[in-house]
């Protein structure tokens, strides 16, 4: 089950560009997919007992809701 998904920015590791993918935080880890269609997991970052999930309340309503690990 996701406890949270949504599209966000990612730093590549070789050309070191910004690209949105599509990311899926269950409890454990963080998966990334090229998009919301795509079913092919594009890479996933292990997350321990040491990671923290806040979620950020935005007080203005043209702002999303938004997380931080």
């Amino acid at each position: 089950m996701d406890v949270f998904q949504g599209y966000l920015w990612k730093k590549g590791h070789l050309r070191r560009n910004w690209t949105e993918r599509w990311f899926c935080l269950k409890p454990g880890s963080l998966s990334y997919f090229t998009s919301e269609d795509c079913r092919d997991c594009k890479g996933v970052i292990e997350m321990d007992q040491n990671c923290c999930v806040e979620v950020r309340r935005s007080s203005l309503r043209l702002r999303p809701e938004r997380f931080c690990v």
